[in-house]
């Protein structure tokens, strides 16, 4: 189960999506230890009877984390709908015209999570980490600077970003089958 103390880094990740039959998609949600290692994880290649799709890998990863935590866990998502789906009404969210809105009633996401919060995809490289030890003792104290959470969030969303397409990557044809579809 995701430890609830933890940020929950959450991704999902599409490939070769305009070819039917190329395409893969995977999630990932990932929780950091205090060395910056991974302390707990989840990764899911899609179904190749789901559409391989980014997007419902991204909301997948929020009905994922509330299945699979045992408190109100926060998460860091890099997909602005994700957020916007959570900012809303839980009666807006859940309407049967929303694409997702399946996910997201099943999951009782408003009732299940602390938040969730926004931050920019494939941030520069060249931003520092600090020790996550620190971060972590800022964050009890309640003294965390955005910096520090920004430096760690960054470094949660690369890791998160790594797994959704090493996931995604799984779902791809073999060589063998490449070669029989005479891809």
């Amino acid at each position: 189960f995701l430890d609830e103390k933890l940020f929950t880094y959450v991704d999902g990740s599409g490939l070769h999506s305009s070819n039917e039959l190329l395409a893969s998609a995977g999630a990932a949600l990932v929780q950091l230890d205090l060395n910056g290692s991974i302390a707990r994880g989840v990764q899911l290649t899609l179904s190749k009877t789901e559409p391989q799709e980014a997007n419902l890998c991204e909301h997948l990863t929020v009905a994922i984390a509330c299945d699979h935590s045992l408190g109100k866990p926060f998460l860091v998502s890099d997909c602005m709908g994700v957020v916007t789906t959570f900012q809303k009404s839980e009666r807006e969210a859940i309407d049967h015209r929303r694409r997702h809105a399946g996910l997201w009633k099943h999951s009782k996401a408003h009732e299940k999570l602390a938040g969730i919060v926004k931050i920019k995809a494939h941030t520069a490289d060249d931003v520092e980490v600090p020790a996550l030890t620190v971060v972590y003792d800022l964050l009890s104290a309640g003294q965390a600077t955005p910096e520090v959470l920004l430096q760690q969030h960054v470094f949660g969303n690369k890791e998160a970003d790594k797994w959704a397409k090493k996931a995604a990557s799984r779902g791809m044809p073999t060589v063998a089958m490449a070669k029989q579809l005479q891809l």
